[in-house]
């Protein structure tokens, strides 16, 4: 009996450490859920798949790196996980997206630049067909 009444409160302990260990070892459910947000806000707003195709395949791919990391890290032993690379994994991902979207802007400037001066090259190309039809001769 005095060997329980030792014991018991070893036990009760170690059984508070499990659970409290078990409980700091949760996925990354909130840094995942912003880079697939900012990752499907990129592909809607700025049509980064026409401007920034690299960048926004560079973004997807370092989110499904860190979602193979995290299916790893659940396969395993709840005391032995550590999300620790999970994390780290999905702020590159939420990173690549910031230069997709920086990259998809600068694009789009680029396209629309060229635009610009491919319509005043041909404006300029009319105005000068206009004179020269002014000065031709019937």
């Amino acid at each position: 009996m005095v060997f329980w009444r030792r014991i018991s409160p070893l036990i009760l302990v170690a059984a508070v450490l499990v659970a409290g260990a078990a409980s700091c070892v949760k996925p990354p459910d909130d840094e995942a859920r912003k880079a697939r947000l900012a990752l499907s806000d990129l592909r809607d707003v700025d049509k980064a798949l026409k401007w920034a195709p690299d960048e926004l395949a560079a973004a997807a791919a370092a989110l499904d790196e860190a979602e193979k990391e995290v299916r790893s890290q659940k396969s395993r032993l709840f005391l032995m996980r550590d999300y620790t690379k999970s994390i780290e994994l999905y702020a590159r991902a939420a990173e690549d997206t910031v230069l997709a979207k920086q990259a998809a802007l600068a694009g789009k400037q680029r396209a629309e630049k060229n635009a610009r001066e491919a319509l005043d090259a041909a404006l300029a190309a009319v105005v000068h067909a206009q004179a020269a039809l002014t000065i031709a001769p019937v």
